[in-house]
């Protein structure tokens, strides 16, 4: 993500619930990144960082066994110990709850179930995400279109963007 504006308050890049409240979410604000699995205070992971305006930034969030872990930009900022089941259902992206609504751009978003695909340090791609295994939901949002082969999804967008959804 580029965030083209100073980070204030929290704004969420996505996220949603079982029901409409926002139980699970990925976001970032003034000081950090913070992310929650399942509901309960218990389940939040944050981490201190400063997100400079007009600088790209690589977020993934992992977790294996109990054991979830957040990186930026392929660095790990903190470990954490959980043992929630973690469903982890998006209602929205980059359209926050309660009006905590992230300006800036957004280049790719994955969802992969069943593996942490980091465990520690890496290199964060410089090319589009790729589906892996077990990949659930795939995002390409940089100079991209949609593509739907099912043409049973109507689905509107602003500026360029495609999803991409493969069964496991």
């Amino acid at each position: 993500f580029n965030t083209t504006v100073a980070v204030s308050g929290y704004r969420m890049l996505c996220g949603g619930g079982i029901d409409a409240s926002a139980t699970n979410y990925l976001a970032i604000y003034a000081s950090g990144v913070e992310a929650q699995f399942g509901t309960g205070s218990a389940s939040v992971v944050t981490a201190a960082y400063t997100f400079v305006p007009g600088t790209w930034y690589h977020i993934a969030l992992t977790r294996s066994g109990t054991t979830i872990r957040m990186f930026v930009n392929g660095v790990s900022l903190t470990t954490s110990q959980g043992s929630q089941a973690g469903t982890f259902a998006i209602r929205y992206i980059a359209n926050g709850y309660a009006g905590l609504i992230y300006t800036g751009y957004m280049a790719d978003l994955r969802f992969v179930l069943g593996q942490a695909l980091y465990t520690g340090g890496f290199v964060p791609p410089i090319a589009p995400l790729q589906a892996v295994k077990n990949t659930v939901l795939l995002l390409n949002m940089d100079k991209s279109g949609i593509t739907d082969s099912s043409r049973c999804v109507d689905l509107e967008t602003a500026g360029d963007a495609k999803i991409r959804y493969e069964s496991p």
